[in-house]
């Protein structure tokens, strides 16, 4: 046997394997020697815990078999898939189900089998129903979730998933009721019921917490009722209303958000794989991930017409007034606009949240006034007010009497230009002749510094390309490390700035700024271009080549051509599509779904591989599994922080969105490992790779081929 390969068995690596449930071995594909066995499995075939077991034969000591076993088929193994069977082992005297699939250890094909006993050969076939039943289940809800576009999306996709849990557990009725506070009532939101089973949503809006439920919301923890007669006397109320509905059995999960339960999924009357909690378990956090998608998403579209700071409309509201309106009929109409001085100046030398609360306080005063009439926040720093049927006298009062007061409680004060028009109303006109007024105003605030302009888009161009032709824009370049082997396994190309005067600046610092100014696609396809001429240079020295990811702002992506645009560089340089692996984000820049999906599919198809960024950030929207085909998931590193501290809920969810990727064959990269402790709780969950400070930071392109190409040839 290869001495690493033994020794990185003998110093415990695999530990995590050690009280697995079930059965499990490994063994070496070419001379079938055993090279590890868990406790479970030494218990099954008689080994002392502290026995050596490296030079033990498998096909001897499982099977007592003097020559490899007939039966054992490795061509039908592989790496992405367990294979599984069934026999009846005669070590051990029962029948058994055996999971078989190969995995790689320090560059070597082993063989890792699980082995789960049976009492009887039914049995067997039970627990391989069981299984497949339960994956065949989580891949139809998956599917459930690609429709979501509104709320009818919704609610069917909610419905299909409560029907599947339903079925799966033979219930007559599955339910999600959410606490409503800070009433503490109870509403029914979704539910599913078999044939003849009455409603709860059609008869019941809400219900007051029971006993039994305040236990549910008090303790967070999964609860069963198995027989409804044990609520007689401790909860008399709950126990007539479900008996009334023919309930004998209630099945409980809870969801919850940090230590606040926020609603459980119910289930009433199952008879059917009554012990099989993970399924309800995983199916509720599926079911919670859409509703919140979902509320998320009308949150955004409120966003569309409202002004997110203030609750103020925004430019989008005010075309829709416009539109609803009759010009015609408007008379004795006041229009003003209002822009707070010096917003940039405040956010530099205060920081974003300064600016924020003196926008909230002119809002709040602007509201006071205008009470009743349209407000609007169009940009950052402008505010635009209308007024219908206002005598000339009364606007102008109410004008100066909120500029006076926003100028008295605020550090930077605001201009106010105003016009009024007793007929022949004509708002974009009017608001034209309001803004010209504003800005005469403002001129008497900057009269001190009349000579300092903003650069234009034009000059702040010019710039750009030529601090890129100077070199000042770097490359830097982040391995992603394989969990099981401490290997390479791709890189993310990042961009830097060197600034003559205060050396390596991160992107945070200047990408906003191009963003603003509708650059970013200069330094989108700068980092592409340097990252296929890098690749082309391990091309060129036949080194081995690994996927390399380069980011995409929102803007960019939206570009018509887009597609082209990045076909038309990397085949310039030669580079097999396969290894530019395009990072997108669904939540960049809030991308409608629809277009998000459509941009990927375009990239597919010229054979580029996508990665889907920040999964399980927020709201992550799981149904983009099923509706693009990604190389990797890279799960965002605010759920990679929160693994192994006290409150397991992130350790639980990390899990199951692992195993749910794995199922889908997509690989899961987890970002921003930075501890031991975390990069162990991913090899648990059987986590792909790792991106994050622990094993490298982002690094120069030479430093990491160096470190990372150089040394594997």
């Amino acid at each position: 046997m290869n001495n690493s390969t033994a020794n990185l068995f003998k110093d415990g690596s695999f530990w995590l394997l050690d009280d697995y449930t079930d059965g499990v071995y490994i063994s070496d594909t070419e001379n079938h020697h055993l090279i590890y066995m868990n406790n479970v499995g030494r218990r099954m075939f008689g080994i002392a815990p502290d026995a050596d077991i490296r030079e033990l034969l498998c096909h001897e000591v499982l099977h007592g078999c003097g020559t490899p076993c007939s039966f054992c088929m490795p061509e039908l193994l592989s790496e992405n898939r367990y294979y599984v069977w069934e026999q009846f082992n005669n070590i051990i005297g029962k029948h058994v189900v055996l999971r078989d699939r190969l995995i790689k250890v320090n560059g070597r094909t082993l063989r890792l089998q699980t082995i789960t006993e049976a009492e009887t050969k039914e049995q067997m076939e039970r627990l391989i129903t069981t299984k497949i039943h339960t994956e065949n289940t989580l891949l139809g809800c998956v599917s459930a979730l690609a429709d979501q576009g509104n709320i009818h999306g919704v609610e069917k996709s909610v419905t299909d998933i409560l029907r599947a849990i339903a079925d799966f557990y033979s219930a007559d009725r599955a339910y999600v009721l959410e606490l409503e506070r800070p009433s503490l009532d109870m509403r029914h939101t979704y539910e599913w019921c078999r044939a003849g089973v009455a409603s709860e949503i059609n008869s019941v809006s809400s219900i007051n917490l029971s006993n039994f439920r305040q236990r549910c919301f008090a303790e967070g923890t999964n609860m069963i009722i198995k027989d409804i007669e044990a609520l007689k006397e401790s909860d008399p109320a709950e126990y007539a209303r479900q008996k009334s509905r023919g309930v004998k059995t209630i099945y409980v999960v809870p969801y919850m958000e940090g230590d606040e339960v926020k609603s459980y999924v119910g289930v009433d009357n199952p008879k059917l794989n009554l012990k099989n909690f993970f399924m309800l378990k995983t199916l509720t956090l599926l079911i919670a991930n859409q509703i919140g998608q979902y509320r998320l998403r009308c949150q955004r579209e409120y966003g569309i017409y409202h002004d997110t700071l203030t609750g103020l409309s925004n430019r989008n509201g005010y075309n829709t007034y416009k539109m609803t309106i009759s010009e015609e009929r408007l008379r004795r109409v006041g229009v003003a606009v209002g822009n707070l001085n010096a917003l940039d100046q405040q956010n530099r030398d205060f920081g974003t949240e300064a600016g924020d609360s003196t926008v909230k306080v002119a809002a709040t005063y602007l509201d006071r006034h205008f009470s009743g009439d349209m407000l609007f926040r169009f940009e950052g720093d402008e505010f635009i007010i209308i007024c219908e049927d206002i005598p000339f006298s009364d606007f102008v009062a109410r004008v100066e009497a909120a500029e006076k007061e926003i100028c008295e409680k605020t550090s930077c004060g605001i201009a106010v230009g105003y016009t009024w028009s007793e007929k022949e109303v004509q708002l974009s006109e009017m608001l034209h002749q309001a803004k010209l007024h504003m800005i005469e105003k403002k001129k008497l605030y900057y009269n001190s510094i009349e000579g300092k302009s903003k650069y234009n888009s034009k000059k702040i161009l010019d710039n750009l390309n030529a601090e890129i032709a100077k070199g000042r824009f770097l490359v830097y370049v982040q391995p992603k490390i394989t969990v099981a082997e401490s290997g390479l396994y791709g890189a993310e190309a990042l961009i830097r700035y060197n600034s003559p005067d205060y050396g390596v600046i991160p992107p945070v610092k200047f990408i906003p700024t191009l963003e603003k100014e509708g650059l970013i696609r200069h330094i989108d396809f700068f980092v592409l271009e340097e990252v296929c001429k890098l690749i082309a240079k391990w091309i060129a020295e036949k080194r081995t080549l690994v996927p390399v990811s380069v980011n995409f702002s929102r803007t960019t992506l939206l570009e018509s051509r887009i597609a082209d645009s990045i076909e038309e560089i990397v085949d310039r340089y030669g580079i097999p599509h396969e290894y530019i692996l395009i990072e997108i984000t669904e939540s960049a820049g809030y991308i409608e779904k629809d277009t998000f999906i459509s941009i990927g599919k375009i990239l597919t198809a010229r054979g580029f591989s996508l990665s889907l960024d920040d999964f399980c950030s927020e709201y992550s929207c799981v149904s983009l599994l099923g509706a693009l085909k990604f190389r990797e998931v890279k799960f965002d590193r605010s759920m990679i922080s929160q693994l192994g501290g006290g409150e397991k809920t992130a350790d639980t969810v990390c899990e199951t969105m692992v195993g749910l990727c794995s199922k889908l064959g997509y690989p899961v990269v987890a970002e921003g490992v930075e501890t031991e402790e975390q990069l162990e709780i991913l090899k648990k969950f059987k986590c792909d790779a790792v991106q994050g400070f622990f094993f490298d930071r982002p690094m120069p392109a030479d430093e990491f081929e160096k470190k990372y190409i150089y040394s594997q040839s």
